[in-house]
């Protein structure tokens, strides 16, 4: 027998909020599991209740023979001082999102910053890629200077440049 309309999604929220205090972020399995509802029920609700907000996606889990699976954590409703918050961060990472997409300049910057980071090794273009100016390069560093300010994550150690 069909469950009524809305349990499903009742017992997914309820069950997601008992395993993520015990756990943290959880499987679309575990939380099908401990609500005792069919997987691709659980799934199509998930899914559901993410795009209405009600949870949000904490990351993926590779299992052993499976394929990635989402890791959900229930959606928290934003404070004003959470809100707060995210403008100022958003408004310190702007000068720098505003200065990787302009044309031209653009791709050498954002290499310039993944290899600041650690993610890639050089920043070098092939031809008729720019090469990143000292000038530049000093921009960058004073942007990404000023986002540290407010985003600890954003607090990077020079390296050297191979580009340039």
């Amino acid at each position: 027998m069909a469950r009524p309309r809305g349990e499903i999604r009742q017992a997914l929220g309820v069950a997601l909020e008992r395993l993520v205090l015990e756990h943290g972020p959880v499987t679309c399995v575990q939380v099908a599991c401990e609500a005792q509802v069919g997987f691709l029920s659980a799934r199509r609700t998930l899914e559901n209740m993410e795009r209405a907000g009600e949870v949000t996606v904490a990351g993926q889990v590779k299992r052993a023979g499976r394929k990635w699976q989402r890791l959900y954590e229930p959606a928290t409703p934003p404070e004003d001082a959470t809100r707060e918050a995210a403008h100022d961060l958003f408004d310190a990472h702007l000068p720098l999102i505003r200065y990787e997409q302009q044309p031209g300049v653009g791709l050498t910057v954002r290499k310039y910053v993944l290899q600041k980071r650690g993610i890639i090794s050089s920043s070098a273009q092939r031809k008729p890629g720019a090469v990143i100016t000292p000038q530049a390069r000093a921009e960058v560093d004073y942007l990404l200077s000023r986002v540290a300010r407010v985003d600890r994550r954003a607090n990077l150690q020079p390296q050297s440049s191979a580009a340039g």
